[in-house]
């Protein structure tokens, strides 16, 4: 079951509105409605994850699955048990939240958690909620003199798994103090990195185009720091990574070093002369990270040009800010050579035509969008928006094609195209023209079953829907946890011949790479999902664990 204290980090907005429908909210705490007069009991203890010690004082809360609201609150008492009476038959999300420990619910995996379910025959009384303490990463930002950098902009990104393979991406942004402090608290265990950026205090960094007052400036004072990770490294690729453990206090200084400054022209497209070029450096996730460069104010010098001053050198993306016409493509671009003269354009871009046809609807509901899903983000077209009818300028590359937007599920039946590659829901874009249709019908499958283990159901296992060729159709996995009953259901599925495996604490593999999940596929289950009708598809016999 899907947990209700979902922590994800996918830095997608597109992506995360058509997963929007799976998603769930906070709990609230309201009585949950009286059963029999016997009832069933939930009951347990809670645990520091880390040691296994007895946690007094956390809130628990008990609430239906299917009707959140309905919710009850303990506290643990102070050798850290609880328990609640009177429970009805059903499924019940069960949740912890202490003061130092990050809120979780039972036997949680990313937004995944395992449901209480009474009624079914199984133990609902000996349940162990384990919670992991608040870690934290803090350090200080430091000069080449080993003085503080005040207020620098520290990013701290993460290494997760969650779309089945590693990526790391931009986690939280903070700002040290002026004693040079930064501190990124209430993270939980995992691998992250760190990196520092500034504006060295005394630098000066005038606009070539002043020539007086650029040639009166001393070279030692036209300087810059590069963004630097931890292990002082300028380059993304070699930055040291940092793994934190539960409860972990990470103490981490970046040294920043300074550079000679350098100055870019940047030359805009006609028909966007009054769009601002912002800058942006790749981070280690090989994408640009949001904010955009601090103390980088771009200044017009001519029609269509403009200067940016003290910046270092390196590997940037080049936005325009206030171009509404074209989602036109972030040029990237080497900036080595003071006074380079770059186009805000990528030097090759793909013109993309896209068509959206609904089976049995006449008009396109509103909101409903394609999404385009590469690793470096969404590019969203809407037909029902006012340039709904201009074609998209995308960067060459892989992409995914996914529908979103609304609260009805839509399942792509069909995708044809001219001017590029289609596999699957995967499109392979060169540069040029590019001509897409996508059919689609409302509404997708839910399917349904049953975990075993030596013929007993288990509880927490991975449970992963893979599709037919799993590299062009990563958009179609579905994934879930089983519960304390061993049942699952996977939402949303579309038509299709689907592999459904289920892997023992399997939440650290790269479940969507197919020569990973393939292995398992000998001793999985075949389904067939055709009907959208909204009835749910359930197995005909136990789905059989696997180990990892």
């Amino acid at each position: 079951m899907q947990s209700c204290l979902s922590r994800a980090s996918l830095n997608a907005i597109g992506w995360m509105a058509w997963l929007g429908a799976m998603g769930v909210g906070l709990c609230q705490t309201h009585p949950v409605p009286p059963g029999s007069a016997v009832g069933y009991r939930v009951a347990g203890i809670v645990i520091s994850k880390a040691d296994g010690r007895p946690l007094t004082q956390t809130r628990v809360v008990l609430a239906e699955v299917t009707a959140r609201r309905k919710a009850e609150s303990r506290f643990s008492a102070d050798d850290g048990t609880f328990e609640f009476t009177g429970v009805p038959a059903g499924k019940f999300s069960l949740q912890g939240d202490r003061r130092g420990y990050l809120p979780a619910s039972y036997d949680q995996h990313e937004q995944f958690s395992t449901a209480i379910v009474t009624g079914a025959g199984v133990d609902t009384e000996n349940l162990t909620l384990k919670l992991s303490a608040a870690a934290a990463i803090s350090g200080r930002i430091l000069d080449e003199s080993g003085d503080p950098v005040r207020h620098a902009r520290v990013m701290l990104y993460r290494v997760n798994h969650e779309l089945g393979l590693r990526q790391v991406q931009l986690f939280r942004v903070e700002q040290g103090n002026d004693l040079g402090s930064y501190e990124f608290g209430g993270i939980s265990p995992g691998t992250y990195y760190v990196s520092a950026e500034a504006t060295p205090w005394y630098a000066v960094s005038p606009p070539k185009a002043a020539t007086a007052e650029a040639s009166a400036v001393d070279p030692a004072l036209n300087v810059a720091y590069p963004v630097t990770y931890y292990g002082d490294a300028v380059d993304p690729e070699v930055a040291t990574p940092i793994a934190v453990r539960d409860g972990g206090r990470a103490e981490i200084d970046i040294h920043l070093a300074p550079v000679p400054a350098l100055h870019l022209i940047i030359q805009v497209p006609d028909g966007a002369a009054n769009s601002v070029p912002q800058l942006r450096q790749i981070g280690p996730g090989g994408e640009a990270y949001t904010p955009p460069m601090p103390g980088v104010s771009p200044r017009p010098i001519s029609p269509g040009l403009w200067e940016v001053a003290g910046i270092p050198a390196g590997t940037y993306s080049v936005q325009l800010s206030g171009n509404t016409g074209t989602m036109a493509p972030a040029a990237t671009l080497n900036l080595v050579e003071d006074g380079q003269q770059v186009s805000s354009s990528a030097s090759e871009f793909s013109t993309v035509k896209l068509s959206l046809q609904l089976v049995g609807q006449n008009a396109v509901p509103q909101g409903l969008a394609v999404f385009l899903r590469s690793d470096r983000g969404n590019w969203a077209w809407r037909p029902d928006s006012h340039d709904g009818e201009k074609p998209l300028e995308v960067t060459p590359g892989r992409y995914e094609i996914l529908l979103g937007g609304t609260q009805n599920a839509y399942s792509i039946t069909r995708i044809s195209a001219a001017g590029c590659q289609v596999s699957g829901h995967t499109l392979n874009l060169t540069a040029g023209a590019a001509a897409i249709s996508i059919t689609a019908v409302r509404g997708s499958a839910r399917v349904e079953g049953v975990v075993t283990q030596g013929g007993k159901p288990l509880a927490g296992a991975m449970v992963v829907l893979v599709p037919q060729d799993p590299a062009n159709n990563r958009s179609l996995f579905r994934r879930d946890q089983s519960d304390l009953d061993g049942t699952f259901a996977l939402n949303s599925v579309s038509p299709g011949t689907y592999k459904l495996v289920a892997i023992e604490d399997g939440w650290d593999l790269d479940w969507s790479q197919p020569g990973v999940i393939s292995s398992y596929f000998e001793r999985g289950q075949t389904v067939n999902v055709e009907n959208l009708d909204g009835h749910a598809i359930s197995l005909p016999e136990p789905l059989e664990a696997q180990p990892k």
